[in-house]
Parts: C-alpha cells; structure tokens; sequence
C-alpha cells in the first residue's frame, strides 16, 4: 500500500527552514524620530568634494557589495545542496547514510528498493514539474501451510516427502519385542524388512530358520544377542507355557518417529497387502507422543485393516479376507472405545493382495477422511458426537482434550508418525473363532493356553499361501502434500 512520505531530502529542508525574508528598505520619517530641521541642518552641513556626495557614494557602494555577498552566499547554498549525490537523491524516511545503496534493508528490518534520481533541468536543479514521486515500502507476509512437518512450518501445496524406496532408509525406526501375543516378536532384521526392485517389504519369516528347531522346543531361550530381540516383559528371555513353544515368527514394524511426523496433510501410500493365512498388515498413524495420555486418548488412525486368507468367511456369508478392508479412526480409552469405521470389499475373487492400490489420508483442522484409490471410504467433519459422550458428567476420568490447541478436533491435533508392518494369528479375536476359514479349519482357538503351538504345528496347511515374497506388506511409495489452507486463512 503506497503512502506519503515526508520529504526530508536535505536541500527540501534548507528551503523549508531558511526561507528568504522579504526586507523593506525605506524608512518613514517618524520611523527615524528626528525632527525634520534638525535633518535638513544635518545634511545641509555634510561635506563634499567635486561636487559629490561621497557619503551618499559610499552607501551605494556599500549596498551592492552586501547584495552580491548575498547572492555569492544564496548560490554557494543551493549549488552545495544540488550536489549529484546519494545523500540529495534519497526521498524515504530512512537515514540517508543507510539507504545510499538499492536493496539497502531499512531500521524496520524490510528490504527496500529506492527510486531512480528525481528528473533535473539543464543547470542542476530539481524540475519541480518531473519530480519523482516517494517510492513505496512493500511489505510482503510469507504464508504459512497448516501443516506442519518435524515441528515446522511449510509452504501451502508443497510435497514435504517422497519416499521411493530406492533403497532402504534407515532413518526408519524398527519397534523390537513382543506385543500381546506370542506367536510373533518384532525384531530388526533384513530378512524381514528390504528393498527388492525399488519396492520396500515387510515380511514374516520362521524363526526357527534363524534360531533352529531348539528354539520351537525349549521351554526358555535366551536371546539378549541383539538389541532387537526382547520379549514383551522388556527381558531378555522369553517364556512358553507348558507344551507351548516360544514365538514361533518373526516380524517387521517400522515407525517414522525418527524419520518424519506431521500434523494434518495429504499423505498417499502405494501398496498391496500380503497374501498368506493369517498374516495381518499394519499401516496407521500414531501419536508421536501420547499427549492427552495413554489408551487411545491420543488417538490412532487406521489405512487397513485386512486378513491375509482368501476364503475366511463371518457367518454372514461375507468375505472377510483379503477381499476386504476396514479403515478406522479410533479415540477414548480401551474400556471405552469410540472407533469410526467402514468396512469396503472389492469384487470376488479380486482382494487388496491382488494389485497396489493407493491409501490416502486427507487430514485438515476440521476433518480426517480416509481414501482408497481416490474414494473416500470412512471419515468426515469432527467432533463426532460420541467423542461428547465420553466425557459426561459422572465418569470417573476427565476431558483431557478441553484445553487442547484445536478441540473441535482433538485428539488429532498433534503430530502423528506412520507406523508400518505385519503381525500373524494371535488371540485377541481378530482372527475370531467363527470365521469359516473354507481351505481348512482354524488350527486354534483364542482361549487356548497353547495356541501358538496349534498353530505352528499345522503350518503344512497354511505354508503354501505365504508365496515367497507374496506374504509381505508391499509398499511402493509414500508422498506426503502440505494442505494448501493457510494459516491466516
């Protein structure tokens, strides 16, 4: 926006403060307050020589001298102050000395461009008529995308993330140990997290080709060899009960919390689940730091939620393999879960193991919708009403997003990380005992003490469908889009 700016050039001001005087050189005679005989006396009685007035003379002379003096001193004055200077050229409100160069940054931290010389006649002087005007001081304000990435801010629209999996990053965290089940333990190996042919895998592999059949047998067994590989008590031995055996997989999952976190956006994930009886994928979001507290207080987000069997029917008759897919959002406390959810199946015969599809969350401040292949499956504007309902009056735990930072939609106003692997079997019902799993029955059901055992001992009816590298979670690229609302928007 243009404004006036005070004219404080120099040789502007030597006009302004030392403005000539008009003088008037003629003195009435009352002025002089003499009486007029005395007067006529005075210059009757003055002498003169050859007939001149040599007082009168040396008046006049005097006079001119102190009027060209004048004019020597006026022309002295404006040639000086008309000198082809920086310092005469300048017409901001900065400090001549600090502006005398374009591009100069003024007291109020801006970069500033000056003007070109004001326009000047054939002697020098300022054409008041072609004069320049002030320049204006541009004050131009970066806008900031909502989103932010590793606790910064970003420009609108840009991609912050491209993960292409030419080879393995190892800015990716590797989550070690065991969860709630012992029929796997996470650990970091390249047998069960690589890069093949620019696509990332997370595979589950045997552990007894890596640790020998003594492991399935022994009641105990040490393993502490390597970081990675504690059981879920932190220990660095892992327990069967008896005529159990001890975890017979081993898995990948990766977390980005070293790598990359972020609060709302666009982030698209070019993948295809695993084929194999009973093989679990995972990839959501998770809070990088549990904020509003522990449960699901802080929130979780699920791309996924499928099983690996071809033919694993509820009792609806409804597939519930891989041809089908429950994205969630999920919030509250595991006493009281709150989950949002939709469940999706794509034609028979067809299933999320046959082909990459692309999984999309689109998170802003108002909304979180999930997207497969550019349909939004689950999702919507929050606060969802039952996020209210958690915290009524009379429950024994507290609102813990009241004073959140955006309430409409916390929990999930914090930074998040991705979270990627594979699990297999368990018994925490996932795998229910209804299901009709049409190849064979289910090897175990979920009250049973020995049921990792049950379901390693019937891996000749499940090994065929871990085709080689077909039972990994396939991940083709990640990319991640700042949202183009803005911060002042």
């Amino acid at each position: 926006m243009s404004s006036m700016i005070e004219d404080r050039r120099p040789f502007a001001a030597a006009m302004q403060n030392y403005h000539l005087m008009d003088v008037d050189a003629t003195e009435s005679q009352a002025s002089l307050n003499i009486p007029e005989d005395n007067g006529k006396k005075y210059r009757a009685e003055r002498p003169q020589f050859l007939g001149i007035n040599w007082r009168m003379l040396c008046s006049v002379i005097s006079i001119i001298f102190f009027i060209l003096t004048l004019l020597l001193f006026i022309g002295t004055i404006v040639a000086y102050y008309n000198r082809p200077t920086n310092d005469a050229l300048q017409a901001n409100t900065g400090d001549a000395s600090s502006n005398s160069a374009p591009g100069y940054t003024g007291k109020d931290g801006h970069s500033t461009t000056t003007e070109s010389p004001p326009n000047r006649n054939g002697e020098g002087f300022i054409d008041p008529s072609k004069s320049a005007e002030p320049p204006e001081t541009k004050f131009e304000t970066e806008k900031w995308s909502v989103t932010t990435f590793n606790g910064k801010r970003v420009k609108p629209g840009e991609l912050i993330l491209s993960e292409e999996f030419t080879t393995f990053n190892e800015s990716w965290f590797h989550f070690t140990g065991s969860m709630d089940s012992n029929f796997y333990f996470h650990v970091n190996n390249n047998s069960t997290s690589f890069v093949k042919d620019g696509i990332l895998h997370l595979k589950p592999v045997y552990s007894e080709d890596r640790f020998g059949k003594a492991y399935m047998e022994n009641g105990t067994l040490l393993l502490g060899i390597h970081p990675s590989e504690r059981c879920m008590n932190g220990s660095s031995v892992c327990w069967k009960n008896p005529g159990s055996i001890v975890h017979p997989i081993m898995a990948p999952m990766l977390m980005s919390k070293n790598y990359f976190k972020f609060k709302y956006g666009k982030l698209l994930i070019k993948a295809r689940m695993p084929k194999g009886d009973w093989i679990e994928p995972i990839i959501s979001l998770q809070p990088d730091d549990p904020f509003y507290g522990d449960d699901l207080k802080s929130g979780q987000i699920h791309f996924v939620d499928v099983r690996g069997n071809r033919k694993l029917f509820n009792l609806d008759g409804v597939n519930v393999g891989s041809e089908q897919t429950c994205p969630d959002i999920r919030y509250g406390t595991n006493a009281n879960k709150k989950v949002l959810y939709y469940c999706l199946n794509t034609d028979e015969d067809e299933g999320f193991d046959r082909d990459f599809h692309i999984y999309e969350l689109e998170w802003t401040p108002e909304s979180i919708t999930i997207k497969i292949d550019g349909e939004g499956i689950v999702g919507g504007p929050f606060p969802r009403p039952s996020m209210y309902k958690l915290w009524s009056k009379g429950k024994s735990i507290s609102n813990p997003w009241g004073l959140a930072e955006n309430p409409k939609l916390a929990p999930f106003d914090k930074e998040f990380s991705l979270v990627m692997g594979v699990s297999v079997g368990g018994t925490n019902g996932f795998f229910n005992d209804e299901f009709n799993n049409t190849a064979y029955p289910k090897p175990w059901n979920n009250t049973d003490e020995d049921a990792a055992k049950k379901f390693w001992d019937a891996r000749n009816l499940w090994e065929p469908s871990w085709a080689n590298d077909g039972s990994s979670l396939q991940i083709d690229f990640i990319r991640l889009y700042a949202l183009n609302e803005t911060m002042s928007d």
